[in-house]
């Protein structure tokens, strides 16, 4: 009977032991999974930011763009309101030369 009794206390060690190390080999897979997500997600975070860095060059060539375009347009308006104005005057010249102001 003691001889149970010594055995099972030189088991209770030998148990704790393997738990331990049964724990810690799953505790460090853990870590090696979150490592491994980690640089998974800044690799990803990399990728994005470099995009992101492209979209602001690209918004800022589209602003440009626009720009010009809306300038070019507004230069157009100019020119089309002052070309309008000229023909006025050369219709009411025309009409008071000929005599045709009342009928117009």
């Amino acid at each position: 009977m003691l001889g149970l009794i010594i055995g099972a206390v030189a088991l209770i060690p030998v148990g704790f032991g393997g738990g331990c190390g049964v724990k810690g080999w799953k505790d460090g897979a853990e870590v090696a999974l979150a490592v491994c997500a980690k640089e998974k997600v800044e690799s990803r975070n990399a990728i994005l930011v470099a995009a992101n860095a492209n979209c602001a060059t690209d918004i800022e060539g589209v602003r440009k763009g626009v720009s010009v375009v809306v300038f070019q347009v507004e230069e157009w308006e100019r020119a089309a309101s002052a070309a309008m104005k000229a023909a006025d005057v050369q219709v009411a010249r025309h009409a008071l030369d000929t005599g045709q102001f009342g009928t117009i």
